[in-house]
């Protein structure tokens, strides 16, 4: 891949981003005043739900498509997940590869099978760690720019 189509592949993948942090926090910004218990009302699971899922798009994109970006503008090999990862960190993108790791496996978690009784547990956790998912994107705009 030569330097042009590397460039072009990271706006789009940044811009990609953008839009589903754009989307990210708007669930985020609902989901404040929803107390989560086991016993949600069929609007706030929705709403929580939504949160779910966008915090998983945007958890995909950054390390898929962003992260992946990065290291072909900048001619490193593709490598795996953990090498991706590893080189935000390096990059100062991330502030710890275990951090990053933490919020993958979150991701996880929503991708597959989890029982009710975990859920008010997940949605917790995803509520809490979306500001730091939307700090990870700005802070790849930033590195980018520079």
């Amino acid at each position: 891949m030569n330097q042009l189509n590397s460039k072009l592949l990271l706006d789009k993948s940044l811009q990609q981003a953008d839009k589903a942090a754009s989307w990210l926090k708007r669930s985020l910004e609902k989901s404040k005043a929803i107390k989560i218990t086991p016993k949600l009302s069929e609007a706030d699971f929705d709403v929580l739900e939504n949160l779910t899922s966008r915090f998983a798009r945007l958890c995909d994109i950054l390390v898929q498509k962003v992260f992946r970006a990065i290291s072909a503008h900048e001619l490193e090999p593709d490598g795996s997940l953990i090498d991706h990862i590893n080189r935000a960190a390096k990059r100062g993108i991330v502030t710890d590869e275990k951090v990053m790791r933490e919020l993958k496996e979150l991701r996880n978690t929503i991708a597959h099978e989890y029982t009710e009784e975990e859920l008010s547990e997940l949605f917790e956790k995803i509520r809490a760690s979306s500001p730091e998912l939307l700090q990870i994107l700005e802070n790849a705009k930033k590195y980018v720019k520079a």
